[in-house]
C-alpha cells in the first residue's frame, strides 16, 4: 500500500500535525510518499527524509506557492493520485480544506478527523461534536482521510 502524506508547514518547518499524519501512514504500513507544496522550503524535505517510514519526499517549490491556495493544491495531488492507495492530510483547518476537493475530483469518499485505524479500508472518528464515535468502511479503491492530530 502507498501513501500521498500531505505535509503541512509554515516554509520554515515542518508543523506536528504532520507528524501525526505519518505515525497514522506507518500504522497502515504504507510506502510512504511526503509531498511538500510551498517556496523556499527546501529545508522541509531534508527534515522528513530523515522520518521512518517515509520512503519519498516530493517538493513542488514555486513562489506561486509562497500563499498557498487549497485550489491550486488540489490539482496537484489530484494529479498524483492514483498511484496511491491513501491520500492523508492533517485534520487541521489545511487538510480539511484541501482533501474533501480532492474527494470530489477522485469521486470517492472523504472520512474526517480519523481517530483510530481498524483496519486498512475501517476506521474511526468522532461525531455529533465528539459525543459519539463513528467506524466507517471503505469501499472506495483509494481512501482520502484527515487525521485527528491527538490520536496518533
Amino acid at each position: 500500500m502507498d501513501a500521498l502524506v500531505i505535509v503541512e508547514h509554515n516554509m520554515e518547518g515542518v508543523l506536528p500535525a504532520t507528524f501525526s499524519v505519518l505515525a497514522a501512514a506507518n500504522a497502515l504500513n504504507c510506502q510512504i510518499t511526503a509531498l511538500v507544496i510551498g517556496h523556499d522550503c527546501a529545508s522541509i524535505a531534508q527534515e522528513l527524509a530523515i522520518i521512518e517510514g517515509v520512503t519519498q519526499v516530493w517538493v513542488l517549490d514555486n513562489e506561486a506557492y509562497a500563499k498557498p491556495l487549497a485550489e491550486s493544491m488540489r490539482e496537484v495531488i489530484v494529479k498524483h493520485a492514483p498511484s496511491f492507495d491513501y491520500i492523508l492530510a492533517p485534520a487541521t483547518t489545511f487538510g480539511k480544506n484541501i482533501l474533501p476537493g480532492v474527494a470530489a475530483c477522485l469521486d470517492v469518499s472523504q472520512v474526517s478527523d480519523v481517530s483510530r485505524i481498524i483496519s486498512e479500508d475501517t476506521f474511526e472518528h468522532p461525531i455529533y461534536a465528539g459525543n459519539v464515535l463513528e467506524t466507517v468502511q471503505i469501499m472506495d479503491k483509494q481512501r482520502v482521510l484527515t487525521i485527528r492530530p491527538t490520536a496518533f
